[in-house]
Parts: C-alpha cells; sequence; structure tokens
C-alpha cells in the first residue's frame, strides 16, 4: 500500500493476507422409529488446514461432538437437530427435522390364562402381521389374528404404516 501525505510524502508497506476457506455444514439423515437408534452422516465440507470441531444439538436436550454421530429417541415428535463446525476460527451451522414416529404398542402382558380349547389373539391395526414361534422363529401365521389351540408360547410382530416393527411374546395357558 502507497500512502501520500499532505506534504508530498510518500511511503509504502506490505502486509500479506491469508484468507481462509470457510467450512459448509451439511448432513444427511433418515426419519426414525421411536426407540431404534438412527445415523447422522456428516457430509460437511472443512478447509485442508485446520482441524474441524463438531457440534451436534438433536433438539431433545442431548448433544454430540462426534463427527459421525448415532441417536435414539425415546419419544415420537418432531425434532430439530443443527450441526455447527468449527474450524480455524470460523463457525457455520446448518439445520434439518427428523419425524421419529411412534411404534404400536402390542401389549400381551408375559402370561395369558383362559379357559377353553381355543383363544383367537387379534393383533393391533398395522401394514403387515407376523405371528411367529419364539423358539425356531418360524412363521406362523401373516393374518391379523391368529387363533391358539394348545399351551404354546406365540409371538408377534406387526409393521406400522411408517415403518416401524414392535415385536412381542406371550405364553398361552388354555384352563
Amino acid at each position: 500500500m502507497i500512502v501520500t501525505l499532505t506534504n508530498g510524502c510518500t511511503d509504502f508497506f506490505e502486509e500479506t493476507i491469508t484468507v481462509l476457506e470457510n467450512p459448509a455444514s451439511s448432513f444427511v439423515i433418515s426419519n426414525g422409529c421411536q426407540g431404534d437408534e438412527i445415523s447422522l452422516t456428516n457430509t460437511s465440507t472443512v478447509p485442508a488446514t485446520g482441524t474441524p470441531s463438531y457440534s451436534w444439538n438433536f433438539g431433545d436436550g442431548t448433544s454430540s461432538t462426534d463427527e459421525n454421530p448415532s441417536k435414539l429417541y425415546e419419544a415420537p415428535g418432531t425434532y430439530s437437530i443443527t450441526l455447527t463446525i468449527s474450524v480455524n476460527g470460523c463457525e457455520v451451522s446448518s439445520n434439518q427435522d427428523v419425524v421419529i414416529s411412534e411404534k404400536i404398542n402390542i401389549g400381551f402382558g408375559e402370561t395369558i390364562n383362559t379357559c377353553g380349547v381355543s383363544l383367537p389373539l387379534e393383533a393391533p391395526l398395522a401394514s403387515t402381521y407376523r405371528w411367529f414361534n419364539p423358539t425356531s422363529n418360524f412363521t406362523i401365521s401373516n393374518t391379523q389374528t391368529y387363533s391358539i389351540t394348545t399351551n404354546q408360547e406365540v409371538g408377534l410382530e406387526i409393521t406400522s404404516p411408517a415403518g416401524c416393527i414392535s415385536r412381542d411374546t406371550v405364553q398361552v395357558q388354555l384352563l
């Protein structure tokens, strides 16, 4: 830079200025189901120089400093997730919403004792049904209802319209 004073004197000085590249914050996430772990994939770009730090806010009062964290939400709902990246004194953030869907509660309990020669069991309304033998995992039926005619343990796996899988077993005793 050259400076000219009012008296006609000139002077100059030289200074090197380094312009650092800004990081760009971004990530990929898929909607999930309550009680299931979801993975967050950090797709951010960071400059070749400097060591980035990551700060995730999961929208439920919890956070992480992992580069690619996992998260388990216990309650269904929509959560706003924010990723903040800091490197070389620069800080940038991005955010996205994730929808956590509710799992269907099957609610059998441990044992069903009943009088009679059979017991029809009915699953809650769902998209798919699979009654199975818990010991062998063999599929017994793919219908909403299943009739038990002997003392046995039976399992049920159902899928909600949002794709959430619920699973439960029950011991049935016909008295």
